[in-house]
């Protein structure tokens, strides 16, 4: 299991200095042909609390996470999403009880709604 570490991560123009988080083993990547990224979610049952998606897998960029991608993840707590991560799909975190996002982006990703 690889350890990365993530610092200086920006939620609403503050700099946070989190704890080195293990890069999931639970996720699922699809590979979009035409604009050569990758979108990311969970793979099965979502068990993990904590999640932190790379910015790269395979040399390409992840750019989206897709539609329902961690729909109903009662045990997920954190999750830290890379600013490579430009889409965000419906309902991705819909069904998720006590979830902090944290997010490296400074732009609101597209299809992102907060309510």
């Amino acid at each position: 299991m690889k350890r990365i570490s993530i610092e200086n991560v920006i939620v609403d123009d503050k700099e946070l200095q989190l704890q080195s988080y293990k890069h999931s083993v639970g996720l699922e990547y699809e590979f979009n042909e035409i604009e050569k990224t990758y979108s990311v979610k969970s793979k099965d049952l979502c068990e993990d609390n904590e999640i932190v998606i790379p910015n790269m897998y395979k040399g390409y960029p992840i750019t989206s996470i897709s539609e329902k991608a961690f729909y109903n993840c009662k045990s997920l707590t954190n999750i830290v999403i890379p600013k490579s991560v430009t889409r965000i799909g419906m309902s991705v975190f819909d069904g998720c009880e006590s979830l902090t996002i944290y997010c490296e982006a400074t732009v609101k990703p597209s299809s992102w709604n907060s309510g």
